[in-house]
């Protein structure tokens, strides 16, 4: 079965940069784009990444139920066996990033809450700890 990882969190936390750590790790250990426009300096994205045939997607796109199910949409259409993307850490108005989440049928789910750092001297060390995890997560689930 599919699975989803959700890096979940209110906005402004790392998320995105969190994500990017991920993508820069994976293509260094081997991993290689198949589709997507993944570029570092660019704040939101999404890319699909290959390794020994097996297929992940990443997202960094969390700000709306629209935006997060479209993009999940895609992934899974482009038969990625992991998808990552963000979220946020509660719904707001109506449906939210949480529910586009859940909404998707035949998957499963990890929500994985993402630590804040409100010190500027550490944040960058506990998204590139974060981001290993989520790797480790990945690797564990191909």
């Amino acid at each position: 079965m599919k699975t989803i990882i959700a890096l979940q969190g209110k906005a402004h936390i790392g998320k995105s940069e969190t994500i990017h750590i991920l993508c820069s790790l994976m293509i260094n250990s081997g991993y290689l784009p198949a589709a997507g426009n993944y570029a570092y300096n660019k704040s939101e994205f999404w890319t699909v990444l290959i390794k020994d045939g097996k297929r992940v997607g990443i997202t960094s796109f969390g700000d709306s139920y629209t935006r997060v199910r479209k993009s999940l949409g895609s992934l899974l259409k482009d038969d990625c066996q992991v998808l990552l993307c963000a979220c946020r850490s509660r719904e707001t108005r109506g449906q939210g990033t949480i529910s586009a989440i859940e909404d998707i049928q035949d998957t499963d789910k990890v929500f994985y809450q993402k630590s804040i750092d409100e010190n500027t001297e550490t944040r960058n060390e506990t998204n590139r700890n974060e981001a290993k995890q989520l790797f480790d997560k990945i690797e564990s689930l191909l």
